[in-house]
This record gives structure tokens, sequence and C-alpha cells, in this order.
């Protein structure tokens, strides 16, 4: 595990789903917005959301399964949310398995998860199994099949 990378809060991957297809080669392709001023400006995803040495942990076995396990999800969740788009929106429950597990790391990994852990805020939920069959009372039927 390197010390003082780059760490970005919000993933790359993800973030490059926010840049139209036609700006996609461009060096600085996605808008900002500052809330402070409400200016708008471009930057790369590469030069937002981040901070160095954000995620710098104990280098414990746990600290590094959880970054490999991360590493993983943020290669998974482009390539799922790329096929949904590709092969159609009805197709999204093949993926949700990805995306369910890929926003509980973005909760994890964000900046107010961290803080609330070191001040010890943060209580345990119970943990259920994604497999198992649940009725999400979600309008329509977005349940998969």
């Amino acid at each position: 595990m390197k010390f003082g990378r780059k760490d970005h809060f919000v993933p790359q991957g993800y973030l490059r789903g926010f840049v139209h297809p036609k700006r996609r080669r461009e060096a600085a392709p996605l808008w900002v917005l500052d809330v402070q001023t409400g200016g708008w400006s471009k930057c790369a995803t590469s030069d937002f959301a981040f901070g160095r040495g954000f995620y710098d942990m104990a280098n414990s076995v746990a600290d590094l399964v959880a970054d490999e396990i991360f590493r993983k999800l943020e290669n998974d969740f482009p390539r799922s949310r790329d096929a949904v788009r590709r092969q159609g929106y009805d197709t999204w429950p093949t993926a949700r398995e990805t995306f369910v597990y890929y926003a509980a790391m973005l909760s994890a990994r964000s900046p107010l998860f961290l803080r609330q852990a070191a001040s010890g805020a943060l209580r345990p939920l119970p943990h259920e199994s994604l497999s198992e069959e649940r009725d999400f009372d979600l309008p329509g039927d977005f349940r998969a099949s």
C-alpha cells in the first residue's frame, strides 16, 4: 500500500459518467460548480474530489484487503454502468449487486464516514445478504425478475 498517494473520495470512474461523450477526449472534460462562488469551471476527473494520503491507513491486513476490494469495485462499476447504458436501462437488475456494493463503498470511503469513524460516532447496522429476495416497496416494478 502506497502512502501519500492521490486518493479520490469520489472515484474517477464514477465522475467519468458525468462527462458528455463529445468531451471525453478533452484534457478537462468535467464541469464543476464551486458552491462558495457559484462559478463553474472545467477540470479533469483526476483533479477533482481527492486528497493526498486521504486513505492512508495503518497498513494492516484488513486495510490492504479493503483497498483491494475497493479497487475491484472501482473497476467493475464503470463496466457495469456502461453495459446497462448499451443494453438498455431495463437491464439494470443484472448489475444491481455491483451497484449496491459500489454505493456502500462510496459511503464507507467518504470524508463524513471517516470523521464519524474517528470520533466513535458510528453504530453498526445489521448485515443483510444481497442474495436474499426482498421487497423494496418501490413504486412500479423495479425488482429483478
